[in-house]
């Protein structure tokens, strides 16, 4: 019997903007989105699991460009446009309100440091019991692990949990250890969904 409802944050909660954050980091530091994209690949899961902060990353990306680019420039834009374009979707914050009536309620979300520790400060994390960042277990998913760390630290069995994910390699990953999933595809589909699991 599910008990306890896991949210993904980014693409459900609010929106995904990788594009838009990523395209405003390529122009302060003079290179194409494609270029930025080439340089941050390498690093994607070190930054994602917190093993590199953001900004160790921008300055491994920045000391390979032939011009001086200041690191703490390209951080702070990241750190802007994510901020710009992270605004609550109201009716899944409702959604999220109504089930923490009779739901633990978790966030399990991929992330890197400087923006959790944004998220934590600006009170996006108060919307849950508990939140679960790639970043603070050093896990990723759509890794086995990270589900199954986030079951161990909840003491539920993957049948009391239901996971949203927009990201079906996500979804997949927590259906691969027992996790009755949704993949978010928008929200009057997913209240259809959750109709149908008897979950609203």
């Amino acid at each position: 019997m599910t008990n306890t409802v896991i949210f993904d944050i980014g693409g459900v909660l609010v929106p995904d903007k990788t594009d838009a954050i990523n395209k405003a980091v390529a122009h302060s530091a003079g290179i194409s989105l494609e270029k930025l994209v080439e340089l941050l690949n390498p690093l994607q899961e070190d930054i994602i699991k917190g093993i590199l902060s953001l900004l160790e990353g921008y300055s491994i990306v920045a000391s390979s460009l032939p011009n001086y680019v200041d690191h703490n420039r390209l951080l702070k834009n990241h750190l802007y446009a994510y901020s710009y374009h992270n605004q609550i979707f109201p009716q899944v914050q409702s959604l999220i309100f109504q089930f923490r009536k009779n739901y633990r309620v978790i966030g399990l979300t991929n992330t890197e440091t400087e923006i959790a520790e944004h998220n934590e400060r600006n009170g996006l994390y108060d919307n849950f019991h508990k939140v679960y960042t790639s970043t603070g277990l050093g896990l990723m998913k759509p890794q086995r692990e990270i589900y199954l760390a986030m079951l161990e630290k909840e003491k539920i069995t993957s049948q009391e949990a239901l996971f949203i994910d927009d990201k079906l390699a996500n979804v997949k990953g927590a259906l691969a250890v027992g996790i009755p999933s949704i993949l978010y595809i928008g929200f009057t589909d997913l209240v259809e969904q959750l109709k149908q699991k008897g979950i609203v």
